[in-house]
This record gives C-alpha cells, structure tokens and sequence, in this order.
C-alpha cells in the first residue's frame, strides 16, 4: 500500500544519504549489503498487527486520545453553551464556533509552513 511505499521511499534516501560509502569500498555486494543493512533501520511493519507491537506507536496513540477528545467537546457543545448559558442567538453561537473552527485551520497552516521553512533551514531545527 501507500504507507509501505512511502517507507520504502524513505529508507531508500536513508541508504543514499550516508556520503556515498559505497563508492569508496569496491568489495563485493555482499560486504556492501551486510554493511546497509547495519546502518539501515528494519523493515517497517506491513501489517496493522505487527504495527501495534511497537511501543513507540502506543505512545502516539495514547497521548493523542486525550489530547482529541477536548476539541471535539468544544466543536460539539460551544455553541448550545454560548446560546443556553451567555443568551447569545444559535446563529452568532454558531458564527464564533465558525471563527474558533477558521482560526484553528488558519494556525496550522501558518505552523506548518513556518515549520517546514525552520526545517529547510537547518534540519537541526524542532518542526
């Protein structure tokens, strides 16, 4: 699938990146196999199973739940809150979830493509 051509994409570029060592060690493919193959990250997982036996991946997962869910709540019950306890019509109830919901988008467009730029920048750099 896309995810498992993606890896392999990356680890393509991964085995490419390492200042050309192949070039300078004419040995046979075999020693220059055996030597990718120390420097190269496994084998990324092709099934969803195999996928949640690595740790770091229940990590992502369990902090994204909680980290989801209060976004939800706020889309789902901002605007009932503004209307039934501030008095405010369902319509301007439902135009600041509009500009909370816009505002949200426009901050991560604007996180991301200063992100990116800090990244081009030097690699070094937190995302």
């Amino acid at each position: 699938g896309f995810i498992h051509q993606e890896s392999d994409r990356f680890l393509d570029g991964l085995e490419g990146g390492d200042g050309g060592s192949d070039d300078q060690e004419p040995d046979s493919s075999a020693a220059s196999a055996g030597s990718a193959a120390q420097s190269c990250p496994p084998t990324p997982p092709t099934r969803w199973g195999d996928l949640l036996r690595i740790p770091t991946v229940w990590l992502l997962l369990l902090q994204g739940v909680p980290g989801c869910i209060p976004w939800g709540v706020i889309s789902a019950f901002l605007p009932d809150f503004l209307h039934a306890e501030h008095g405010l019509p369902v319509q301007q109830a439902t135009l600041v979830m509009t500009a909370f919901s816009a505002g949200g988008m426009g901050g991560t467009l604007v996180g991301g493509e200063a992100g990116q730029r800090l990244y081009n920048a030097s690699a070094r750099l937190p995302p």
